[in-house]
């Protein structure tokens, strides 16, 4: 589909236990994409906080990891700013900060499309044990577009009026229990408005 770049929202390994070979086969896959002209915007989660990443293996010019505090990337194409991605990473495993409202939209780029990328439990019942618990709420109140999510293995929906609030899950089943539905999310700018499709 040509996409003009790709978030992915934490959680790259189901594991704690990282393994090289699948580092480094990310790291060709995101070369395969540099060569398609393809952006990466990349966070950790739980699952692969940065503190446990493999410092010596290093991704391409095109991939764009976000640190462990939040912080605005605008993407730039044909000279212009189409879209400024918003991305915290978990710094560590058990990451139960509450960053919701340290995303805010950058007023210098009002006309883009703003995007937070956060890997965080939505509505936890027990917040305090949840990672990166958070509201709706609070997502809405940083007046971003869009919300790309991590860490939920199954999509969820939230598209009412101009804010797009989307799990997209995992691409694949990472258990018997996970059945339904799994893949992305792919997003089109269409006359300054957003549309998403699973």
């Amino acid at each position: 589909q040509k996409p003009d770049f790709l978030i992915l929202a934490g959680d790259l390994t189901n594991s704690e236990e990282q393994s090289v070979r699948a580092r480094l086969r990310l790291v060709r896959l995101c070369e395969n994409l540099q060569l398609a002209g393809i952006k990466v915007f990349l966070i950790h989660g739980n699952h692969d906080p940065k503190e446990q990443t493999f410092k010596a293996i290093n991704f391409p010019e095109n991939v764009v990891i976000f640190p462990d505090e939040v912080t605005a990337v605008p993407f730039e194409k044909d000279g212009q700013i189409l879209a400024v991605i918003h991305g915290l990473s978990h710094g560590v495993r058990f990451d139960t900060r509450q960053m919701s409202s340290h995303f805010k939209r950058t007023p210098e780029y009002q006309t883009a499309l703003q995007i937070g990328v956060f890997h965080c439990t939505l509505n936890a019942a027990q917040a305090g044990q949840a990672i990166q618990p958070v509201t709706l709420e609070e997502l809405k109140a940083a007046n971003l577009d869009a919300w790309a999510l991590g860490h939920i293995h199954k999509p969820y929906y939230n598209a009412k009026k101009n804010q797009k609030i989307v799990y997209p899950g995992s691409t694949i089943s990472l258990g018997f229990d996970e059945t339904g539905p799994h893949g992305m999310i792919v997003g089109n700018i269409e006359n300054g408005k957003l549309n998403i499709e699973f």
